[in-house]
Order: structure tokens, then C-alpha cells, then sequence
């Protein structure tokens, strides 16, 4: 945490499966640079593949209840990706640079939409219980709170 700017890197794996069967595991590092809280950052990097992504969330709260978010995401040209891409290693590398991108999209759009229903039933709490899973978010929650107006302002 710098002020107004926070920085976290973490790595996740994460399967790929089609009717039930894994075909993939994904191995990525990313590192997330977050500057206040409606504009995010993200480099990442899939390991496997060779694969280079940047990822930009930006949140724009329109009333006390909504936010509006945009997502946008670009793949690095992948020229020789390290292991054959189901379904694409013949395709020209800027036909599957677009393609991967639209993956990564379709990607980031549903694991927004599945944490709409945990941000549904938001509620401030101001000491809560947490455990060693919930990780940094400790350091995070401290981040957010230059954010708000002090208390009875």
C-alpha cells in the first residue's frame, strides 16, 4: 500500500473442464495494481501457454445502491504459444490472439457475475471474524477506508 495505490501479486490454477472432463489446468501468476477504488489493473501471465493478458476493471458507483462496471481485456499476440491450443493451431496467430481474447472476456464477465450476489448482501461490518483463508483482507479493508468519509461527517 502507497496512499491511494495498492499492489498485489498472486498465482492460481484453475481447470478447464468440457462435458464434466478436465482438459486444462491453467497456471497463472498475476499481479493486480489498484489505484483507488474504481479503476484496477491486472497482468497476467497463463504459464503453459505462454500467455499474456491485461485485464482492466472500472467501477463507477451511480447511486447508493448501483455500480456501474467495465471490463476490458487485451491478450498479447500469441505467436507460438507453448502447447497446442484445442481447436486453434492452425489458425494465423492474430485470428487466435482475437479468439483467446474473447475467451479471457467470456471469463472475466462470469466470474464478475458470480460475485454480484455476494455484493447484493454486502454489509459493513466494522471488526469481523476472519480466518487464515480469507488472506489479505485485512490489508485491504485498511486501504479502503481513506476512501469513505470519517464517521458522523
Amino acid at each position: 500500500m502507497e496512499g491511494s495505490y495498492l499492489k498485489s501479486c498472486f498465482d492460481f490454477t484453475r481447470s478447464q473442464k468440457v462435458a464434466g472432463i478436465k482438459i486444462y489446468t491453467y497456471d497463472v501468476s498475476a499481479v493486480t495494481h489498484v489505484h483507488g477504488l474504481g479503476y484496477s489493473y491486472v497482468e497476467v501471465r497463463e504459464h503453459g501457454l505462454g500467455m499474456e493478458t491485461r485485464l482492466w476493471v472500472l467501477a463507477t458507483p451511480v447511486d447508493d445502491d448501483l455500480l456501474e462496471m467495465v471490463l476490458v481485456s487485451q491478450v498479447k499476440r500469441l505467436r507460438e504459444p507453448k502447447r497446442a491450443i484445442i481447436g486453434m493451431r492452425f489458425l494465423l496467430s492474430g485470428l487466435r490472439t482475437r479468439l483467446m481474447n474473447k475467451i479471457i472476456m467470456a471469463a472475466q464477465k462470469r466470474d464478475v457475475l458470480s460475485d454480484v450476489v455476494i455484493w447484493d448482501r454486502k454489509r459493513y461490518i466494522p471488526r469481523p471474524r476472519l480466518c487464515s483463508s480469507d488472506g489479505e483482507i485485512g490489508t485491504f479493508r485498511r486501504y479502503c477506508e481513506q476512501f469513505y468519509p470519517e464517521p458522523g461527517c
